[in-house]
Order: structure tokens, then C-alpha cells, then sequence
């Protein structure tokens, strides 16, 4: 959470918008239930999605009945969230801004959530920003979902064809060991609540999960990571021909380990 704002990288996630579409992730739907619960929702209540990326958590909740406003900075990507609450007859639309320009409603949304995109916000305008278009006894929820990308069999594999593409070790995926510490988030979470003016009662959930990947699918999600957008067209494809060679040779697919965090606040109620 203390990650400072890169908008140019934020906005390079647009140039690969389709491929993020099918590649990202969604979320536990075990972990939607929680928040559906704990934010005592209802098909029908607004909510304020912070950072829609090409709509992961957008559908999922807008097909449980929530109207949802998803605000997203790149125009490619918001079209894509667009289109799949058009085809499917949800209730949403999308506006294209980051949070800090977009002109919202005041205590309009029962719920306002940011899904993997709460650390590009500012941290000094972000509470705020959302304390004012939050309803009273509203809920603010913080969703993360990362790779584990070094629990599987397949890293000295991997750190071989990182190293034999020449990408840069230290920085890339799978090559870099740290992911991030599910309770300090926690406990910084804890923290900011503790310190707002707007928001009480934080709580946290961690659940672990897993998907399978072909080779292309799996060189298609890396290809959705900022550090690996940016690498030299010849590097990225001597390494993702590599990275599928390796996957190929494990009957064609590996399985990715995934870690989802879910933070929530309540709002204060009006007196």
C-alpha cells in the first residue's frame, strides 16, 4: 500500500487489454460471499468500483444484482468492461477517469471497492475521496489476488530461462522471491482505519487458491505484468518461448498458486 503512483505504467495495461481480459484472474467467489455478507448487500444497492482494470470483480458482482460504477483510467480497458455488462444485461456502467478526477456523488454508494488497484491510489487523498461518496454505515473493501509465482516445482526451470533470455533477474516475476506480507497489509490496513476519521471496525480475510495453465495461457498472463510489457520485444519473446518449451515438457501445463486478501471497513452512520 505504500507503492508510489505510476501513472504511466498504470496506463500501459490498456496496450494489452484484450489479453488481460482473458488472461487476469477473477476472484474467490468464496471470498465474494464474505464481502457480500459483511457489507449485508442486496441486488439492487449501488456500488463504486475503484481501478475496474477489464472487470474481474466488476461482473462478479454485478451478476449478483449490484449496480455498479466501475471508474477505470484507460479507455480500452472500460470499453471491454462495457461491452461484457452490455452482452450479459447487468446493471453498471463505467466511467473513464482515475478516482482523484472523477466527479462522484456524495454518500451515493453502499459499497466501494478497489480489486487489486488500491495502491495506485494517492495516499493522501484516497480516504477521503471515498469517506464522501461512501453511504452512511457503507463498506470499503480492499481486494489483492497476487501470483505465488515460486511455489511450484518448476523454479530452477524458470530462473534458468529468466536467465538465459536476459531479462533483468532481479525485478522479474517469477525470478523475484518476494510476494507480498498478507498480515502487514493486514496490519497497516488496521492502522489507516485506526486513523481515520470516516471509517471503523477493519477486518481482514486471506484465502489461498489455484488455477492450471497451458504454456501459452501461462506466457499470456505473465505477458499482463507491467514488467514483462516492458521488456524488449526479442527478450520477451526468447523468454516466453523458453518459459512454454519448459511448460510443454510437463505434459503441457503447471499449476499457479494464488493468494487473495480482502480488507473491509464499515462507515460511520449518520447520527
Amino acid at each position: 500500500m505504500s507503492e508510489e503512483q505510476q501513472p504511466d505504467i498504470r496506463l500501459s495495461f490498456g496496450a494489452v487489454a484484450e489479453r488481460y481480459d482473458r488472461a487476469r484472474p477473477g476472484y474467490p467467489e468464496s471470498l465474494i460471499d464474505i464481502l457480500w455478507e459483511n457489507a449485508q448487500l442486496e441486488p439492487g444497492d449501488r456500488a463504486l468500483e475503484i481501478g475496474a482494470g477489464t472487470g474481474q470483480a466488476t461482473i462478479a458482482f454485478a451478476a449478483r444484482g449490484l449496480n455498479v460504477l466501475a471508474v477505470e483510467p484507460s479507455a480500452a480497458m472500460a470499453a471491454i468492461i462495457d461491452r461484457k455488462l452490455s452482452a450479459a444485461g447487468y446493471d453498471g456502467r463505467t466511467v473513464v477517469s482515475d478516482l482523484e478526477s472523477a466527479e462522484l456523488e456524495d454518500t451515493a454508494f453502499k459499497l466501494i471497492y478497489a480489486a487489486t488497484s488500491w495502491h495506485w491510489l494517492d495516499p493522501e487523498r484516497r480516504f477521503a475521496i471515498v469517506g464522501g461518496a461512501i453511504a452512511p454505515g457503507g463498506t470499503l473493501a480492499v481486494l489483492w489476488t497476487w501470483p505465488r509465482w515460486r511455489a511450484t516445482h518448476l523454479i530452477p526451470e524458470l530462473d534458468a530461462a529468466y536467465e538465459r533470455s536476459g531479462a533483468p533477474l532481479e525485478t522479474m516475476g517469477p525470478m523475484h522471491p518476494a510476494e507480498p506480507d498478507a498480515g502487514a497489509l493486514g496490519r497497516e490496513w488496521s492502522g489507516e482505519i485506526e486513523r481515520s476519521d470516516v471509517f471503523e471496525a477493519p477486518l481482514g480475510k486471506v484465502i489461498d487458491w489455484s488455477q492450471t495453465y497451458t504454456a501459452s495461457e501461462y506466457t499470456d498472463l505473465l505477458g499482463t505484468y507491467g514488467d514483462h510489457i516492458g521488456l524488449r520485444p526479442e527478450v520477451r519473446a526468447r523468454l516466453f518461448a523458453d518459459i512454454e518449451a519448459i511448460i510443454d515438457a510437463e505434459e503441457g501445463a503447471t499449476e499457479l498458486h494464488y493468494r487473495t486478501l480482502l480488507l473491509t471497513a464499515r462507515a460511520a452512520r449518520a447520527a
